[in-house]
């Protein structure tokens, strides 16, 4: 069994049996699927032991009602390329997940518009997916990306989870449905004062409108740190998870880019907005204190 590293981890883990010819043409094979899949790509590596023992894990779950095939077809039938970047993403190898996104993420479209959602659920359905994906559970381990075993290609099992996301993110109720939930219940404070509550209902729609023109502005890493920590309340923790760094490199992203929101806001009010700059400064003054439930409430509702 020593001279089959590969075809032994194979076996034990599918708890299946061979003889000498057998693990010979097995070893061969899962040798020949290793290189295939580090050729396709590139970008990112696995140890080939790690990845066979992903694969194994995976090769039981067979669709049910399907026809039993002898090994060397059953496992040809896998689409083990897909494998290598679902077992990369899940075992946080640098690089897998951007190329997951830039894969796969970018088809999301086709199937949310599939699913009839308006243009902008996509961002949210999007957002959804990472978080599925990648967070992990309540009980640990690695997200949904788990889940997916190969019996079909990772592309229609991402259409199907797209197409079910839409589905939610359309079924759940926006909690603002008008500038004043959106900006100022989130801004609101008892005892301002007359001039304050006027300037506040004057600006809230310039406000929202440049908020929503920061955050688009904003690259799509930093929109997604964003999208993670206040959209899905996943907070710190979650967006650490989600990029496979430490909380206080995570920490430190949401403060850089939520700064970086705010400035952006001020810019674009400034260019804008009829309120003088001493005004505008005012404003943001206010809502520094509930940056968090003013961008949460701006980004969850449908532009």
């Amino acid at each position: 069994m020593d001279r089959y590293p590969l075809a032994s981890i194979f076996l034990v883990r599918t708890r299946t049996e061979a003889d000498g010819s057998e693990l010979e043409a097995l070893e061969a094979q899962l040798e020949e699927i290793v290189l295939r899949a580090a050729a396709a790509w590139s970008a990112f590596s696995i140890a080939p032991e790690v990845f066979v023992r992903y694969v194994a894990d995976r090769f039981a779950r067979r669709p049910e009602g399907a026809r039993p095939l002898p090994l060397p077809a059953a496992l040809a039938a896998l689409h083990t390329d897909d494998l290598y970047l679902a077992c990369a993403c899940a075992t946080a190898a640098p690089g897998a997940i951007e190329v997951f996104e830039a894969r796969h993420l970018a088809t999301v479209d086709h199937a949310v518009a599939a699913a009839r959602a308006p243009g902008w659920a996509v961002d949210e359905v999007k957002q959804v997916l990472r978080c599925r994906f990648f967070l992990p559970g309540p009980g640990g381990g690695s997200g949904s990306i788990e889940d997916y075993s190969g019996h079909g290609s990772l592309k229609s099992w991402v259409s199907a989870a797209a197409i079910h996301a839409a589905f939610r993110v359309l079924a759940t109720p926006k909690r603002q449905a008008d500038v004043d939930s959106v900006v100022l219940k989130a801004i609101s404070a008892p005892g301002d004062d007359l001039e304050l509550e006027y300037l506040k209902r004057r600006c809230a729609g310039q406000l929202e409108g440049a908020l929503r023109d920061a955050f688009a502005s904003l690259t799509p890493r930093d929109r997604n740190i964003l999208r993670c920590y206040h959209l899905e309340g996943a907070g710190i923790d979650g967006v650490a998870a989600l990029y496979r760094v430490h909380r206080v490199t995570a920490s430190r992203w949401v403060k850089r880019v939520t700064e970086e929101l705010h400035e952006r806001t001020r810019a674009r009010l400034v260019e804008s907005s009829r309120a003088t700059r001493s005004e505008i400064s005012s404003l943001l003054r206010l809502i520094q204190s509930q940056v968090d439930a003013v961008v949460r409430s701006v980004l969850a509702k449908p532009s």
